[in-house]
């Protein structure tokens, strides 16, 4: 039997006919309350789409790496493999970093916590020195001051890339602070990412992501550039 014969055993099915039925489900209980949910930034999420939701929307032949980006900010998808560095010493993070970089595609080193102690803007500069791939850092509860030597050392060099794992809403200072310190950022390192998930979780269970009225707030700060 072919799927167009097969289809025609069951009759289409109005949206209001849809509706009628989830009501009946309810049995009297509310239907926005019981399953209309909205989101961070007050969309209200229904309990079902249908094809009539599509009508008058803009973006539905858009391709990946084209605005407003529903398909992905990049045009391609290929995964990158990283090498975790873990060391005390800079010259043998940065010499086990060169050696990966034979399979790995970009290194992140450890830094704290038993790994590299960072105190001064050439520690960094000979940490990075002959890498020619994205460099991320690993720092937890350090990340604030490790952004802060990361902007003083690598202010002359706009192109380098990789990120960090600051949380501008957990840790010391406040968020007029934060804001100040990822303006900073973003000016000195455009390229670089100042927060990301991290294995430490700037978004678990534990620690949710911040709304996106702090979000919001951070951005609208005076030091925030335009």
């Amino acid at each position: 039997m072919s799927s167009a014969k097969f289809l025609e055993e069951f009759p289409p099915i109005s949206t209001e006919k849809w509706q009628e039925a989830v009501v009946k489900d309810l049995k009297g209980a509310d239907y926005a309350k019981r399953l209309i949910w909205q989101t961070d930034e007050q969309i209200p999420v229904k309990p079902f789409y249908r094809s009539d939701d599509l009508a008058g929307l803009q973006h539905l032949d858009s391709a990946p790496g084209e605005f407003p980006y529903t398909r992905g900010t990049r045009v391609s998808n290929a995964w990158r493999i990283r090498e975790r560095i873990e060391s005390t010493d800079i010259g043998e993070a940065r010499q086990r970093a060169l050696e990966a970089l034979a399979g790995a595609d970009e290194v992140e080193f450890v830094i704290g916590r038993g790994g590299l102690a960072l105190g001064e803007p050439q520690d960094v500069l000979n940490l990075i020195e002959g890498l020619r791939c994205p460099v991320h850092f690993e720092a937890g509860e350090g990340a604030a001051a490790l952004l802060r030597l990361l902007v003083t050392a690598l202010s002359g060099l706009p192109d380098f890339e990789g990120s960090l794992d600051y949380d501008p809403f957990t840790g010391p200072g406040d968020s007029a602070a934060a804001a100040e310190l990822i303006g900073s950022a973003i000016r000195a390192l455009p390229r670089f990412r100042r927060s990301r998930s991290a294995r430490t979780g700037f978004m678990t269970p534990a620690r949710p992501s911040p709304r996106s009225s702090d979000l919001g707030w951070l951005k609208s700060s005076s030091t925030w550039p335009n």
